[in-house]
């Protein structure tokens, strides 16, 4: 199916037997100039988004016609690039399990043994692992079970060619990686004096001991899907023979906070009161954020916690702040959420990140919670609270937008991960605004229900609890 307009209009039209003429009263114009004019882009963003809701209401379409549609609707509207950038973020955020190529074996060249990445370095002691480029070589899966069983540090350097939309690439690569500890990755901070081919070059620097304590050291070469190790003499001289200058370069991502719900969001409040003073946000997480629960049911498990000897920080004036900035700013809160997620908080009163040392929200408490989301939803222009169409969205990660600031991605772990993950803050200005468009122009389009369709499932979820108007 085309996805230009004009290609999606012909075909739409042949697929169902329909005239211009007849496909244009269908869609419930007049004549078929109107038609005409947006195969032909004379018309504005007004009328386009007009003819994309009557496809959808008026022409029964396919899947494959709704998906297709709605790619050529926003090529037309914000353009090719930010239309790729918006499937590959998709991708990113939707797809827990996608399917990559096996990982590269590794070629011992100086006895001919081979293995796989892991297993060649699961013996060395203190290892740090060097990568430059390897961008697009899918040896992320073995590159987390070195890190994830501590085994190994891994800094990695890329070239992204300066554009947003390859740097929302490598963000989407990395995704497997970039929420462990040990794992660090930086970009260019400027145009290279040449063409920086090096941080392209699909290479590996490997540093540590060997299983008998001796120093060992090489380098893995990536070519044709295979890897090939050659050892060195001496890495340091080899990384100034190859030119490596971290001067360069910047952290593409920084750690902020480990992803815990109790001791941890209290320690980091300052930094989020501050990223949240006078800023939109765009926030997506299955259930409803820490910023969302009111200030005294907050202060009351606060106070909990410091009765039961729990070495929790002050944070009562921040907490009084924070909600007195979301209610009270004119800058844009979105929200975005999923109605399970939703659905089991209003059973349980646990949210997904709920730390296991804070007690689940009493239903009074919860009843307190979702009416204050409801008058958010029905009085607060300056709040949008959407659910997803469907429960599509990754149940492990949530991310919010801090408007030309940074974004902060956020993994949901089960218990036993907590020790390893952290939520990670970008602030790269060109991708943070294409989150920030991703959510406006994309997400909420494509992927959510409509406002007042979000307001009856709140209202839903709130009579479980007992809440009616």
């Amino acid at each position: 199916m085309a996805t230009d307009l004009k290609g999606w209009v012909e075909q739409a039209r042949a697929a169902r037997g329909l005239s211009l003429q007849r496909l244009s009263e269908t869609l419930g114009y007049t004549s078929k100039t109107s038609l005409e004019r947006i195969m032909k882009e004379r018309v504005r963003e007004r009328s386009l988004e007009t003819f994309y809701r009557l496809a959808q209401e008026r022409l029964n379409l396919t899947e494959e016609e709704r998906r297709t549609l709605a790619r050529a609707v926003e090529v037309r509207l914000f353009g090719l690039e930010a239309s790729i950038a918006n499937q590959v973020l998709d991708n990113f955020l939707h797809n827990p399990e996608a399917e990559s190529a096996p990982s590269p074996v590794i070629l011992d060249t100086s006895t001919g043994a081979e293995g796989s990445l892991s297993s060649r370095y699961s013996g060395w002691q203190e290892v740090k692992l060097t990568l430059l480029g390897c961008g697009e070589l899918p040896i992320w899966d073995e590159l987390r079970r070195l890190l994830v069983s501590g085994r190994a540090q891994v800094e990695h350097f890329m070239a992204s060619g300066g554009t947003p939309l390859n740097s929302v690439r490598y963000y989407a690569v990395l995704q497997e990686l970039i929420f462990l500890q040990g794992y660090s990755a930086f970009s260019l901070r400027a145009k290279l004096p040449d063409d920086g081919s090096i941080y392209r070059s699909n290479m590996l620097i490997a540093v540590g001991r060997a299983e008998d304590g001796s120093p060992a050291a090489e380098t893995v070469r990536f070519h044709d899907g295979k890897g090939f190790a050659i050892p060195l003499a001496d890495a340091a001289a080899y990384e100034l023979y190859v030119g490596i200058d971290r001067s360069l370069f910047q952290p593409l991502m920084e750690p902020v906070f480990s992803a815990q719900w109790g001791r941890d969001v209290l320690e980091s409040m300052p930094l989020r009161a501050d990223w949240e003073r006078r800023r939109a946000l765009f926030i997506l997480k299955p259930d409803l954020p820490f910023l969302q629960i009111p200030s005294e049911i907050l202060l009351t498990l606060w106070r909990e916690g410091v009765e039961a000897g729990m070495d929790f920080p002050d944070v009562r004036g921040l907490i009084h702040e924070r909600e007195a900035n979301l209610l009270g700013k004119r800058e844009p809160t979105v929200l975005i959420l999923r109605r399970d997620a939703m659905e089991a908080f209003a059973r349980t009163g646990r949210m997904v990140d709920h730390w296991p040392g804070i007690r689940a929200f009493t239903l009074q408490e919860r009843r307190l919670i979702l009416r204050r989301e409801l008058q958010q939803m029905r009085e607060n222009p300056a709040c949008s609270i959407y659910f997803l169409r469907g429960d599509d969205m990754r149940p492990d990660r949530s991310f919010t937008v801090y408007d030309q600031f940074g974004f902060v991605l956020t993994p949901i772990a089960d218990e036993a991960d907590r020790g390893v993950l952290r939520s990670v803050l970008v602030t790269d200005p060109s991708v943070v605004r294409m989150m920030g468009d991703y959510v406006c122009q994309h997400l909420i389009r494509e992927h959510c229900l409509s406002l007042p369709e979000s307001l009856r499932v709140m209202e839903h979820i709130a009579e479980m609890c007992g809440e009616k108007d």
